[in-house]
């Protein structure tokens, strides 16, 4: 079925000179041209100058000459993005060339079942931890689109990625690969906490378990509300009186969690 957008550029090409030449070119009808002839009269099409090989001057006519005059046998290798692999790791080694998933010929032929678990664990990580996906990314260094597109597995998650991640977030690394054992390392920080539990009265470990309860509560709260307001609109918000009570109340609710404490100190 011809659409409008078909018949304008039919009649485009028609029309235009360059527009059909580069009409032509991409249907392979120039298979038999000159390499030098088709690119300046590609070049000229594209960018409505002439090409000079005698003296490039700008990038794209750099790169052109390039094309033409430099015609080495790796670069064919370079642009295969399997073969480039073998060439990689005969220079710098197996261990710097990102591990291979799968070859296919279509994309039908995809069996994604096979394909590794961890891309969706990195999603999980990003979850678990309350993380916008721009958040995470700004995080370990990736743009938002990189991010997105490791998690649909269009890229690579690298070596350096992971390593990120787990730096960043205190995930472990065998988990992240392998989905085995915990999500995260201890933190220091549990086992003091345990250490000194054990040392108290059972009256005393009752009530910071319910003060630890109430401060989770409350940090669950703050988190639920930083949420909605990263998902308002992003211009600079104006402080409004609600604005002001509800920090006011939050600043009541962690003090009493404060006296409580103290309480509970005092009772040891």
């Amino acid at each position: 079925m011809c659409t409008l957008k078909h018949r304008f550029k039919a009649a485009r090409a028609l029309i235009s000179p360059s527009s059909r030449f580069i009409e032509l070119a991409v249907r392979v009808f120039y298979t038999s041209m000159p390499d030098e002839e088709y690119l300046k009269r590609m070049y000229k099409a594209v960018m409505y100058r002439e090409l000079d090989f005698q003296n490039p001057q700008t990038f794209t006519k750099k790169l052109n000459w390039l094309k033409l005059c430099s015609r080495k046998p790796e670069y064919a290798i370079m642009a295969d993005k399997y073969a480039v692999k073998e060439f990689v790791s005969d220079i710098m080694g197996e261990e710097n060339v990102i591990p291979l998933i799968g070859v296919w010929d279509n994309h039908d032929d995809i069996d994604f079942n096979v394909l590794p678990d961890h891309y969706e664990r990195v999603k999980f990580v990003s979850k678990i931890l309350r993380l916008s996906q721009k958040d995470f990314s700004k995080m370990i260094g990736l743009t938002q689109t990189s991010l997105s597109m490791i998690e649909v597995v269009t890229n690579v998650l690298t070596e350096k990625n992971i390593k990120l991640i787990c730096a960043t977030f205190n995930v472990r690394e065998e988990w992240l690969r392998e989905g085995k054992g915990k999500i995260f390392n201890d933190s220091p920080c549990v086992k003091e906490i345990c250490d000194i539990l054990r040392d108290l009265t059972p009256e005393t470990q009752k009530s910071l378990l319910v003060l630890a309860k109430e401060l989770l509560r409350v940090e669950q709260k703050q988190c639920k509300s930083e949420e909605k307001s990263s998902k308002s609109e992003e211009t600079e918000k104006i402080p409004s009186p609600i604005d002001d009570e509800v920090k006011q109340s939050k600043d009541s609710e962690l003090q009493k969690i404060c006296e409580e404490i103290q309480k509970a100190a005092y009772s040891v």
